[in-house]
């Protein structure tokens, strides 16, 4: 290998860094979230000022970024032409015609950049934006101080051009200035409950707003085992009943099967069609022509914020949760879609459905009770991935259904099945382990 062969590969290695400096760190600084940085900048970041200041700037460090990649890439392109020409094609292929020496060298330089320049910096960028483009800063301010003359320039022309065709006015607008993502209102939401601007309580339920978009109504819903529902041909009397027994103020209606859910009814619907008679005649009338039937069905996939408008548009207090055969799986009401907000709601009367009783090293609770609860309880993460309750991280476990007492160990935690109904866990008991 001659001393110039040296050289040119040192150079192509420089210049190859330098463009994946520059592909990454535009899309490091694009990404990047404003307040994550403004957060650092308050603490005295320097770094993050940098950062701050180009966001701000954008049009300048889109000027600088575009400058230093293309003139990085030229002079790539050129230096490694001539290493392929001089020292690959003239030694070893010299049949191959003069014309095709530019085609082959761009063959070969093309997928290099496009890999080890674009794609790979841009992947890692894209995934830490924050970490990469701090890391990058003080590199990007030596960038901009050599190339400031060409961006300068290149900025000026940017905006005459603007300018020309009636896009100025907007030159300093970010990308997140035009749009507020969902991830910038959860930065939100997370800095404001950290630094007491808001409860802890009230950060923790506007994250999960914030994600409603991306749970679907089956997370939600009532079971179809655990649905309290009413035959059509019954009486008023035993709605009245029902009412008492349960504490719910209404109940779906089916016809011939429990998963044909035909309408609602409830107190409301009963003081509606109550009329002269005497209360004893009323109580003895059926309920088929009081009922309520705007039912709404809607599949297991659909996310739960759609619903909770959907219910909202229509005045439908409840809808018909499908399964992808068409087959009824359970019912999703108003209060289930409040629930994955602000916790457990109880109906009018109605009964403590999940009790829970948590000690400092022990939990005993329902087995329907959300994992979400098991979580803040004992102030751990579950992979709750194909399961939404206790029951279900028990029948994960075990792989089947458990007897009463099965005991079961998940992570730092003794699991033992207290109580069940036919295949139904219903009483569970959690017990932290004691540390070795």
């Amino acid at each position: 290998m001659t001393p110039l062969l040296t050289i040119y590969l040192i150079l192509i290695v420089i210049l190859l860094a330098l463009v994946a400096f520059f592909a990454g760190t535009e899309t490091a600084v694009t990404s990047a979230n404003r307040l994550s940085i403004n957060e650092k900048v308050e603490q005295n970041d320097k770094r993050a000022k940098i950062v701050a200041d180009y966001k701000t700037n954008f049009d300048h460090f889109l000027s600088l970024v575009l400058t230093g990649t293309n003139l990085v890439n030229v002079a790539l392109v050129t230096i490694a032409g001539l290493v392929i020409e001089n020292y690959l094609i003239k030694p070893y292929f010299p049949s191959i015609p003069q014309s095709w020496w530019e085609t082959i060298s761009a063959l070969i330089i093309t997928p290099i950049i496009l890999i080890y320049g674009e794609i790979l910096p841009k992947s890692l960028a894209r995934q830490n934006p924050e970490p990469f483009s701090l890391k990058a800063a003080k590199a990007l301010v030596i960038s901009d101080k050599i190339l400031t003359p060409i961006t300068n320039a290149i900025t000026f022309l940017s905006k005459v051009a603007q300018k020309v065709m009636g896009l100025g006015g907007n030159d300093q607008q970010t990308p997140d200035q035009k749009n507020v993502t969902k991830e910038d209102l959860q930065a939100i939401a997370e800095i404001a409950a950290e630094q007491g601007m808001v409860p802890q309580k009230a950060g923790d339920m506007l994250q999960i707003v914030l994600e409603l978009d991306e749970k679907p109504v089956s997370n939600a819903m009532t079971p179809l085992v655990d649905i309290v529902s009413i035959p059509e041909n019954a009486t008023a009397y035993e709605v009245e009943k029902l009412t008492q027994e349960t504490g719910f103020s209404r109940f779906p209606v089916f016809k011939d099967r429990v998963d044909n859910i035909i309408g609602v009814i409830g107190l409301r619907q009963l003081v509606t069609a109550f009329n002269n008679d005497d209360i004893e005649t009323f109580r003895s009338r059926p309920i088929k022509n009081m009922v309520d039937k705007s039912v709404l069905f809607v599949p297991e996939s659909k996310p739960i914020n759609h619903l909770i408008a959907e219910l909202r548009r229509h005045y439908i207090p409840m809808a018909v949760v499908i399964d992808e055969y068409g087959g009824m799986i359970g019912l999703a009401t108003i209060e289930d879609l409040a629930q994955q907000i602000v916790g457990s709601i109880q109906d009018f009367g109605e009964q403590d459905q999940l009790p829970c009783k948590p000690t400092d090293d022990e939990m005993t609770c329902d087995g329907r009770t959300p994992i979400r609860e098991i979580e803040d309880a004992f102030d751990v993460e579950i992979d709750n991935e194909g399961f939404e309750t206790i029951a279900g991280l028990v029948l994960k476990i075990a792989g089947t259904i458990p007897k009463i007492n099965a005991t079961f160990q998940y992570q730092d935690f003794r699991i033992t099945v207290l109580d069940k109904q036919d295949h139904r866990i219903t009483k569970v008991k959690i017990k932290r382990l004691p540390q070795p």
